[in-house]
């Protein structure tokens, strides 16, 4: 959303590239856009698919 994609593309975004199931997909994609969109929701879904991508990386999560 904040990027200008529409519900469709950040649904499929999420789908497609982070393979989330359909119904958590649109879960998070109803909470970025409802409303106009609450800033806290895309803040978080943004942090969320970074960690995603950490965690893809082969990276870990341990903080010792």
């Amino acid at each position: 959303m904040v990027s200008g994609k529409s519900f469709v593309e950040t649904f499929n975004l999420l789908t497609d590239k982070y393979t989330f199931v359909e119904h958590s997909a649109f879960n998070i994609c109803m909470r970025a856009y409802r409303g106009g969109g609450l800033t806290k929701d895309a803040v978080y879904l943004k942090g969320f698919l970074n960690i995603i991508n950490y965690i893809k990386k082969e990276k870990t999560l341990n903080i010792y």
